[in-house]
């Protein structure tokens, strides 16, 4: 545990760090002026954050399966292949809650 804290662990995905808010598109006057428009900025950027959130599920889970195939195939513990299981199982679940119109969230727990 010291090792991967000091030196990480090549299992873990790269850190992706999301556009500041001060970088990001903020409401315009016209928006903050009125409460309708303002809601359709709020839904605008709901329908922008589901988006992204899809597009990099798409791109994680065949990581994550894949992680499972070798998992099992090198003959990993139970325990590791149970959390890649929950894991894949999680972020599909995720998916289909945003495909079927659910806001998006930043936890699920």
């Amino acid at each position: 545990m010291a090792e991967a804290r000091e030196h990480g662990d090549d299992r873990a995905p790269p850190i992706e760090r999301p556009v500041p808010e001060s970088q990001a598109p903020g409401a315009t006057a016209w928006e903050l002026s009125d409460p309708v428009r303002y809601r359709e900025y709020e839904l605008r950027g709901q329908r922008r954050l589901r988006q992204e959130y899809l597009m990099a599920a798409e791109q994680e889970l065949p990581k994550w399966k894949a992680l499972l195939d070798r998992a099992r195939a090198s003959g990993a513990p139970p325990a590791v292949i149970a959390e890649a299981q929950d894991k894949i199982r999680r972020l599909e679940a995720r998916q289909t809650a945003l495909r079927n119109g659910e806001p998006p969230e930043t936890r699920t727990e």
